[in-house]
Parts: C-alpha cells; sequence; structure tokens
C-alpha cells in the first residue's frame, strides 16, 4: 500500500505517465462523447442540490457557499482517493481503466478545438446566425448583435482561458496527484462554472468557489506562458513577443489568471482581445489586449486552435517524456 501511495502522489512513473499518455490519446481520438457518463455532469447535479440545501440554510450566503465548495471539493478527492486505492490492491487492470477514465474525462482538447472550428466553419459559410449560437454555447456573454469580429475574438479568448482551465489544469493535477486531485480540480472548475459569478444571486454564494477556481488555476496559468511561448514560431510571432504582451497586459484581465494565456495567444496571433463586450444587457467596456494587434477575424480561429493543440501536446510532453524514460529504464 506505501508503495502505490508513492506512485499515486507523483504520478509521473510506471503506470502514472501510461495512464496519462492514454487518457490523452482518447481524448484526441474520442473528444467529449455526450453518449457517455460524465462525471461532470453528476458533480452538476450535486452541485445544484447542494444550492438549494444551501440556500435554505440559516448560515449567511458567504458561510453557506464556503462550506458547499469546501465540502464538495473534499469529498470528490477522498471518494476518489479511496475508490482508487481499493482498485489499486483489488486488480491493476481495474485500477488502470478506471485511473485513465477519470483524467480523459477531466480533459477537453479535442472538444474546445472543434467547437471552436465550428464557429470558424459557419463563418466561413457566410452564416453568421449560425456562428452566433455556436459561440454562444463557449461564452456567457450576449451574442444576439456579435459581428464576425466579436465572434472570431470570443472564439480567440475562450480557446487562450480555456486551454489553462479545460487542458493544462487538469493534466497537471492528475499528474500531481492521480485521479483523486485531477476530479478535485473538475468539481473546483464546475462549482465556478455554476455558481462562481459575481451578480446579484451569486457574489455572495458563489464567492469561495471562484476564489479556489482562482487559487486552483493560478499555477497552470502561469505555466502556460512560457509553454505558449515556444509554440509562438507556429504562428509567426516569437517568444520575447509573447512573455512582452503578458508582461504588459496579462494583469488587465478581472481575472487573476485569463488574461495571461489571452495575452499571450493575443502576441503570438498578433490579434487584439478585450474591449467592448455584453452581459445580460449590459455593455461592458474591458482594457485592450494587445491593442496594437490586428482586428480579429476567422481565420485566427483556427490559428488559434493550432496554437491550442501544439501548446497542449508540448505541455503533455514535458510531463510524459520523464516519466516513459525511467519506466523504460526499469524493463
Amino acid at each position: 500500500m506505501g508503495e502505490w501511495l508513492l506512485q499515486h502522489v507523483f504520478f509521473l512513473t510506471g503506470s502514472g505517465s501510461a495512464i496519462l499518455a492514454v487518457a490523452v490519446f482518447l481524448d484526441l481520438l474520442l473528444g467529449d462523447k455526450q453518449n457517455l457518463p460524465h462525471p461532470v455532469r453528476f458533480m452538476g447535479a450535486l452541485i445544484t442540490g447542494c444550492e438549494k440545501i444551501a440556500r435554505a440554510s440559516d448560515l449567511s450566503e458567504r458561510a453557506s457557499g464556503c462550506i458547499m465548495a469546501v465540502g464538495l471539493s473534499t469529498a470528490t478527492f477522498s471518494v476518489v482517493f479511496f475508490i482508487v486505492a481499493l482498485l489499486a490492491d483489488l486488480h491493476f487492470l481495474i485500477f488502470f481503466i478506471f485511473s485513465t477514465l477519470a483524467v480523459y474525462f477531466s480533459i477537453s482538447l479535442k472538444c474546445l478545438a472543434d467547437e471552436a472550428l465550428k464557429v470558424q466553419d459557419a463563418l466561413d459559410n457566410g452564416n453568421i446566425e449560425l456562428a452566433r449560437r455556436r459561440i454562444a454555447m463557449l461564452v456567457s456573454r450576449d451574442t444576439q448583435d456579435m459581428t464576425e469580429e466579436d465572434i472570431s475574438k470570443a472564439a480567440v479568448e475562450t480557446v487562450a482561458e480555456n486551454l489553462v482551465d479545460g487542458v493544462i489544469s487538469p493534466f497537471f493535477y492528475a499528474a500531481l496527484g492521480g485521479p483523486a486531485l485531477c476530479l478535485c480540480f473538475k468539481m473546483i472548475s464546475t462549482l465556478d462554472s455554476m455558481v462562481g459569478y459575481r451578480n446579484k444571486a451569486y457574489k455572495d454564494l458563489g464567492m469561495c468557489s471562484a476564489r479556489l477556481d482562482d487559487a486552483a488555476n493560478y499555477i497552470p496559468a502561469r505555466l502556460s506562458v512560457p509553454i505558449i511561448a515556444a509554440c509562438s514560431f507556429l504562428s509567426g510571432s516569437s517568444p520575447m513577443k509573447v512573455f512582452s504582451c503578458v508582461s504588459s497586459f496579462g494583469r488587465l484581465h478581472k481575472s487573476p489568471n485569463s488574461g495571461l494565456p489571452e495575452a499571450a495567444f493575443a502576441a503570438a496571433l498578433d490579434v487584439r482581445l478585450g474591449g467592448r463586450v455584453s452581459y445580460h444587457g449590459r455593455p461592458m467596456e474591458y482594457p485592450w489586449i494587445n491593442k496594437e494587434g490586428k482586428n480579429a477575424c476567422r481565420a485566427h480561429i483556427k490559428k488559434a486552435v493550432l496554437l491550442l493543440y501544439s501548446s497542449a501536446l508540448l505541455f503533455f510532453a514535458i510531463f510524459l517524456i520523464p516519466g516513459i524514460i525511467a519506466a523504460a529504464s526499469c524493463l
């Protein structure tokens, strides 16, 4: 049991690297299959039920929200850790399959890329209404009056932001702590997406969930910058330009994390992001990121997807290669 625990914590040698590699392969091959039982759907149902209990509590919404966020995150880690420990002692193949599926369900690389390319496909065919409906599935801002530039900008921004949220962070936590820590992060991310808003309904109840998400993505967001910079040559840019843009604009975003990959993508693609957006009928002005860059167009979406794939695969390789080499040396 002690030997398994050591493997579980570091998750970088032997079966850990194989689990990560197979999970990535499944994501690249299958994407997010809607007909499969997805743990995020179960998490969403659990959060919905706990939100009703939290709102009915005699405690303040802020206190109830903190108990809900910390409780669900801790419970997710504990339950999955127990299941994995049990399966590891029961049978290696069952442990391997469960762990691989847990990581696979947490990564959203191909799904993110496919959804962004669907937006570009609609624009390429001149169907602005379809493009608006498709981008509405990726962003929470108002989309009904978006121009092609608005849609293209929103697509690039969501690809950049979700490189961290949906790809680098879950893989990072899977590498550090196996499926238990990976699914714990996924619960935190799901909490943030459901209740972590700053509007009247959730500013207190969802405050802790939003802060947990900020903390969980803090290191992965900063790891993403050199990775994006290293891949920027594919778009005709340079690492120095990326680092300069991140230094100048990365902290202008309202999120402590999202501005970093967005600024890196903006520099790599030579496009300006940010500016005016509308939420629930209210126009809002955000600082321009890489304000000297070009106006976004549909061609930038495909370039953003290429940068997404190259950055993700480089990040995976950095974690996987040492483990594969270590495992091969033991053969």
